[in-house]
């Protein structure tokens, strides 16, 4: 447990002194940056806040969106692994550390804490939020043009305050990452040529650099300014990394265009290039993007992990459940095919999701030193069961098999859920892993 803050910890500003306050209409308005970790600002000052889970947990009500979460939901969250006495001590710990530290800066209203919930005031911004609102109003920001990867260093540093924090952010990484490529995706498709439709490719490749229509655009780009071997690179470059990644290679429409741009097919840059955007030249000039959208944009599936179930095993196994769940949630969000979803999330409801839905269900058994775990993934709604798979697993070997269990689950649910369509519904078998 980590203790609260003490009362007499001075301000980053040793100007003003421990306990002088500033009044919130001179600070200037509160920004909380959470991209390459997380710090807040009232004004032109830092607010210095010590506590790695008071951290966290402003960062979390940063993204909780209008519904202050419950304590109930914090303490799962933030104090996973330790009883609720203990869970609820804790929190109401931080709470005060963290209303110390942030009327300290300049921000009493900043946080608001309930009997049952604890959510933010008005009269901040988050740099996540600009930078999602920027894409909202159709434009690009600069850092989606010179970083690759820009959600994957949100809140980066905090994967290890709790293993159900870990697990969140993950999820909210790839919540951030998936509203920004819909929004790229949608300006790529509005403009298909010219310097804006290029800097969204260029902003959608660096989102995900596997996304295969923005580096067809870029290729076909590339060629028609006379940059064959630009274009070669972008193909190169793609192809290593869905090896490496992924085990798998570009799709045969990309394959198709390389093959095009190598041979006679390949365009020939105008004489006299025109100011601003470049004019098609020749039969692959740049257009709007096919029908075959990138899955990670476009009507993806989304898989919603449930609650684990293990209530008929003995006390030292119970830990297995929610370590497992964890982890297998950390290993399918490396997916581009799908996002995924806390289902063991109080306020979570399936009604409102864009595309398709798989929820995915567990069950561990326990038959002497031997654990039987069964998954199955349902279509929702509806219910339709299309995978089922059933694991032996021997305790004394758990986490030298973990890796190579966890591996065979996702790779399963990969090849299930990524066919153009569900042709049939499979029926798992027994895998002794012990």
């Amino acid at each position: 447990m980590e203790a609260a803050p003490s009362r007499s910890e001075p301000a980053l500003d040793r100007s003003v002194g421990p306990r002088r306050r500033i009044p919130a209409s001179a600070a200037g308005r509160t920004r909380i940056l959470l991209l390459d970790g997380f710090s807040v600002r009232c004004g032109d000052r830092l607010i210095e806040i010590r506590s790695r889970k008071a951290q966290a947990l402003l960062a979390y009500l940063t993204m909780a969106g209008q519904a202050p979460p419950t304590r109930e939901r914090l303490c799962g969250l933030l104090w996973s692994e330790g009883s609720e006495e203990k869970a609820r001590a804790s929190l109401r710990q931080t709470v005060h550390g963290l209303r110390e530290a942030l009327a300290a800066g300049g921000c009493d209203d900043l946080l608001r804490a309930e009997r049952d919930a604890i959510g933010l005031g008005p009269g901040w911004v988050s740099d996540v939020g600009e930078l999602l609102a920027r894409v909202r109003d159709d434009q690009i920001d600069e850092r989606l043009l010179n970083r690759r990867r820009l959600p994957d260093v949100l809140l980066a540093g905090f994967e290890d305050v709790d293993p159900a924090f870990r697990v969140r952010l993950l999820v909210q990484r790839q919540t951030v990452g998936d509203e920004l490529g819909r929004g790229l995706s949608r300006l790529l498709g509005e403009d298909g040529t010219g310097v804006r439709a290029r800097d969204a490719a260029t902003a959608l490749l660096n989102l995900d650099p596997t996304n295969e229509e923005a580096c067809r655009y870029l290729m076909e780009d590339a060629a028609v300014r006379g940059d064959v071997a630009g274009a070669l690179r972008l193909y190169k470059r793609l192809w290593d990394l869905l090896d490496e990644e992924y085990g798998t290679e570009p799709s045969r429409q990309t394959q198709n265009l390389v093959v095009r741009i190598k041979t006679d097919d390949a365009p020939r840059p105008a004489p006299e290039a025109p100011a601003g955007p470049i004019a098609p030249a020749g039969p692959i000039a740049p257009a709007a993007p096919a029908p075959d959208r990138h899955p990670a944009f476009d009507d993806h599936p989304y898989l919603v992990v449930c609650a684990f179930e293990g209530a008929g095993l003995d006390g030292r196994y119970l830990h297995l459940v929610g370590g497992l769940r964890h982890e297998l949630i950390a290993r399918l969000v490396r997916f581009r095919e799908w996002s995924v979803l806390d289902g063991a999330d109080p306020g979570f409801s399936s009604a409102s999701l864009p595309g398709r839905c798989y929820s995915i269900e567990a069950t561990l058994r326990q038959a002497g030193e031997r654990l039987a775990l069964t998954l199955t993934t349902k279509e929702q709604p509806g219910g339709r069961y299309i995978w089922s798979e059933s694991f032996a697993i021997d305790y004394q070997r758990w986490f030298d098999i973990e890796t190579t269990l966890l591996r065979r689950i996702a790779m399963a649910l990969n090849v299930q859920l990524t066919a153009e369509r569900l042709r049939s519904n499979l029926r798992g078998s027994e895998i002794a892993l012990g």
